[in-house]
């Protein structure tokens, strides 16, 4: 970790690609305090940059291209950038938020051509000394190409140990970054005449601290981030050493009674926490300390603080009056015009940072004692009581039993106990208002601690103890606590090991060790404390908590945590692996030096077991890969004290599978009748196991259903394909492999079965008679069936086809007679099937008339049938003896279906006389040459004659009758 605020660190970044167009990534956690105008990191002048509320690409020309940054302050944040050498813009760029690819735009100005450098900065960037990053940097690597998505996440889950190559060029971790100590969040300090934390960090002035004689001075730095302290460093003036110091992480004393010169004293260990204390007890000297370094590593997991803020309450303010908690409510007891006699109870929403529902002021009878002074009042959840000492008698303690009726409660005395107000150092056991008193009320330990101040130590203040329930009790000395502010003190509150009292600086609430008084931490009082300090502890749901205020409205809300056992540098070695088994080491430790037991869980499954042992435990354990699932697994380690306090620690190792290698190969990809050979060839580089199913079209082809069994790798697996299993067109053919892990690969291909439908070529209905010439693209045989207006008529039994028969074939059918509604418009169909079982068909819609050498009147009717059946007469009509008929016209037309040659025309009289009643012909009627017979020549099929008809009498014609006009022809 590099805590970065006004400084930046220099690395090598040799090996970066700086082609034109390539890109490079870096990723890294950060810890942003929320400051503009800072780079968490940079190249030459080419950066990652922080301004008008945006976050993102800088190329040095006051632009960024990114995203909002507001979400990113003051919380640990995951952070990869794609760097592109060129004009980056949002299509080449990408940034990466916990993981999470980002939408990113200019948000200011436009972007310049730059590139990466094999020189770059973490906390600024090279072309400035300038934006110096405020806040932490830790885990940074730099990689010479681009990550992909699944990259990141998983850089992002290993916080260190990456194995080497891949594009990694560089990581730097905590033992190679961590040379700037880091920035506090909060200092003060007591008993000086002279204090400039900032200075005593940089030792730029020489009299940062001076004590001013006090008999306890010294300061405190404070983080809001828990921390692993490394090394601590120190040194006074030359000339002004301090003298009888003791230095604290929190409230351990790491070092006691020491002298610091101008030359550093420096203390080296491994302790966590969230404050550095030093304190000087010593006769009055003017001794001072000009500058201090710290190091450490700032923690995100793995440590839990005993002692956290976790909100503040709004309620009424308590001023002067106790503040005491009963049944898990608050209540305020006493007021100024009133003395100790009304109890204001308060209902909050939830009992950890509920805003106050209700408040219902009331008087409570039954006191033994009331005056216009506050009294202090603790309950003691243990037995159910109420503890007072009263104004008027500050050493004895009466304890009540609550009476709670409705809207009025009152009290009633069970017994009163005498308090020695003489101490065996002879001192007297006095404070404001009465003896201040509290019950430690995470476990139950028997006493009271009272606390007396304006002692003769001036700001110091005693704590001492007495055996609850003991008449004339002789108050135990516990601890002397510096630092605490002289105020009017109305309650304050214990823990097993911390007293909770104002600090010097009367605006935090701060927690005192009880073992040895010194200032664990301090918490912000909501505004101040002015005159009045109020603090109480109670439990809720297995947990203590301390609620504190000043004169002001709102209250913080501290959660007591236990000493829990602390994990040091736990990690899994490899982070990553394949097959192989992994080490989980580290070491367990406890700041009690507790003993304890721990387990190991892979993915929640129990693995390690070991039982009690003093602290610190080493920890190195050889795990089995064949625990882990491929992805992203968690180790779990769980750490019992034998004060039954869990600590968990949490791991994650990464378990990588290599696809298997899968290669396909057909005989064809195309094929019409034949079958396909396929060859499967699976190679995996673990040697895992596989099992593989072939499927065409997502049906199962091989085997028939599921699965293969698992089969050793390599091998090669060929199989044949049946042309039946093939449809006409694409055909999908699928292999899937699935490795004993569960991780499939499949490839696949397009077999295209192709096949030509047959068709009824030159097909035509001419006449009755059907004509149409089969064929197939492929030559496959055919066979077919003939239907007219939906119904079969060829062959004639009906629901069958004819045999496959070898194409091309010749269809000359005449239509049946019986089938044809002669002059109507019909459907005719050929439908085929090849012996690929593909069907096609033609159809057309003809007009049907007779079918022959038919006469046809002028108006296009037909004279007979086909068969010679009459339809209608040529009527000639009423001819004189010895004159002519009329000219006729009638025409010849062929629907034969086919062409007809040699069509002769002759008449024949029948009833008529043939010298006297003649029946003509003429092949024009202007002039009309008469003759008995017509030659035609030849017609085709659809096409018609023209001749004339007429009967010419004599004198001698004597009757009338019918004759006959007939036709003649032959197939052309």
């Amino acid at each position: 970790m590099a805590n970065l605020k006004g400084q930046r660190i220099q690395i090598d970044a040799t090996g970066v690609n700086l082609a034109s167009g390539a890109q490079n990534t870096v990723e890294f956690w950060m810890y942003w305090r929320g400051v503009e105008g800072v780079m968490p990191f940079g190249w030459s002048n080419y950066d990652l940059y922080f301004s008008s509320g945006g976050f993102g690409f800088n190329t040095n020309n006051g632009d960024v291209l990114g995203i909002p940054s507001a979400s990113l302050a003051n919380r640990w944040v995951h952070v990869a950038g794609v760097f592109y050498n060129g004009v980056p813009n949002p299509t080449n760029v990408e940034l990466y938020i916990d993981g999470v690819k980002q939408v990113i735009s200019n948000r200011n100005a436009s972007n310049v051509n730059r590139s990466v450098t094999n020189v770059a900065w973490i906390g600024g960037f090279g072309a400035s000394g300038g934006y110096l990053f405020n806040g932490y940097i830790r885990n940074f690597r730099i990689w010479n190409r681009k990550l992909s998505a699944a990259e990141v996440s998983l850089a992002m889950t290993t916080p260190e140990g990456l194995p080497a190559g891949n594009g990694l060029i560089g990581q730097w971790y905590t033992d190679s970054i961590e040379n700037v100590a880091p920035q506090y969040d909060y200092a003060f300090a007591s008993g000086y005449s002279g204090w400039n934390p900032t200075a005593l960090m940089t030792g730029s002035t020489s009299y940062p601290f001076d004590d001013n004689g006090d008999l306890y001075a010294g300061f405190m730095f404070q983080w809001d981030t828990p921390i692993r302290f490394t090394q601590l460093k120190f040194r006074s003036h030359v000339n002004f050493p301090m003298y009888n110091t003791s230095i604290y992480i929190d409230n351990l004393k790491v070092a006691d009674n020491i002298t610091i010169t101008g030359t550093y004293t420096t203390l080296n260990g491994n302790w966590y926490g969230k404050s550095v204390t030093l304190v000087r007890k010593g006769a009055s000297k003017d001794q001072t300390i000009q500058q201090v370094e710290f190091y450490g590593d700032v923690l995100t997991k793995g440590f839990d603080s005993s002692i956290k803020r976790v909100g503040s309450i709004p309620a009424w303010y308590t001023y002067n009056m106790q503040l005491v908690q009963i049944d898990n409510t608050l209540d305020v007891i006493g007021d100024t015009g009133h003395g100790g006699n009304d109890i204001w109870h308060m209902t909050r929403a939830t009992n950890i940072g509920g805003a106050v529902q209700s408040v219902r002021s009331y008087q409570v009878t039954g006191w033994q004692q009331t005056t216009s002074h506050p009294d202090c009042f603790d309950y003691n959840p243990f037995n159910g009581h109420l503890y007072a000492v009263h104004n008027e008698d500050p050493f004895t303690m009466h304890k009540y039993l609550i009476n709670k009726s409705g809207m009025s409660w009152s009290v009633s005395l069970v017994k009163s106990y005498t308090i020695a107000n003489k101490l065996a150092s002879g001192d007297t056991l006095n404070s404001w208002a009465g003896v201040k008193f509290a019950f430690n009320k995470q476990t139950n330990d028997g006493y009271a601690y009272v606390l007396a101040n304006y002692q003769s130590a001036g700001s110091i203040a005693k704590l001492y103890r007495i055996k609850l329930d003991t008449d004339n009790v002789v108050p135990e000395f516990v601890t002397d606590i510096p630092w605490y502010f002289p105020n009017n003190l109305c309650s304050f509150a214990v823990t097993d090991d911390y007293v909770f009292l104002p600090t010097s600086t009367g605006v935090h609430v701060g927690a005192f060790g009880v073992r040895d008084g010194h200032l664990a931490n301090a918490y912000p009082i909501v505004n101040n404390v002015n005159s009045y300090f109020n603090a109480s502890s109670y439990n809720y749901d297995g947990e203590t908590f301390v609620t504190a205020n000043g004169y002001q409205y709102a209250l913080t809300q501290l959660k007591i945590g236990n000493r829990k056992p602390n994990f040091n540098d736990m990690k899994v070695t490899p982070a990553t692996v394949a097959r192989q088994d992994y080490a989980l080491t580290g070491s367990i430790s406890h700041i009690d030096n507790k003993p304890m037991s721990y387990k190991v869980f892979v993915n929640g499954v129990e693995k390690v077991s070991v039982t009690t042992l003093p602290s610190p435990i080493a920890v190195n354990h050889l795990l089995m890969n064949k625990d882990l699932e491929i992805g992203i697994n968690t180790v779990t380690v769980e750490a019992l004290d034998s004060s039954g306090s869990i600590s968990v620690f949490v791991l994650n190792i990464a378990k990588v599978n290599t696809d298997t290698s899968l290669n396909l190969t057909a005989s064809t990809l195309t094929c019409h009748k034949e079958n396909v050979t396929i060859e499967v060839a699976v190679f995996d580089a673990e040697r895992d196991m596989t099992k593989f199913q072939i499927l065409i079209n997502g049906a199962a082809e091989y085997p028939e259903s599921g699965f293969t069994e698992n089969l050793k790798t390599p091998y090669t697996y060929v199989h044949t394909i049946r042309n039946s299993r093939l449809s006409i067109g694409d055909n999908l053919v699928a292999v899937n492999v699935v490795d004993e892990f569960g991780s499939t690969v499949t490839k696949s291909f397009t077999i295209k079965k192709f096949n030509a439908e047959a068709k009824a070529e030159e097909a035509a209905v001419r006449g009755q008679m059907l004509y149409a010439n089969i064929t197939d693209g492929d030559g496959d045989a055919v066979r077919y069936k003939i239907l007219v207006n939906g119904n079969q008529v060829y062959p004639p039994t009906l629901g069958t086809m004819t045999q496959y028969l070898p194409t091309p074939i010749n269809v000359q059918y005449r239509l049946p007679k019986e089938s044809i509604i002669f002059g109507n418009v019909h459907e005719v169909k050929i439908v085929m099937e090849d012996d690929m079982g593909v069907t096609s068909s033609w159809v057309t819609n003809p007009l049907i008339e007779y079918a022959g050498l038919m006469f046809v009147s002028e108006n296009n009717q037909f004279y007979s049938t086909d068969i010679g059946e009459v339809l209608r007469y040529l009527e000639v009509g009423t001819v004189v003896a010895g004159n002519t008929s009329g000219t006729f016209k009638v025409f010849l037309k062929n629907t034969v279906g086919y062409k007809v040659k040699n069509i002769i025309l002759t008449t024949a009289q029948k009833d008529l006389d043939p010298v006297d009643e003649k029946v003509q012909l003429s092949l024009t009627d202007k002039p009309f040459t008469p003759t008995h017979m017509l030659e035609l020549g030849s017609l085709e099929h659809g096409e018609q004659a023209t001749f004339y008809v007429r009967i010419s009498t004599s004198r001698k014609a004597i009757g009338g009758g019918f004759f006959d006009v007939r036709v003649v022809g032959d197939p052309a």
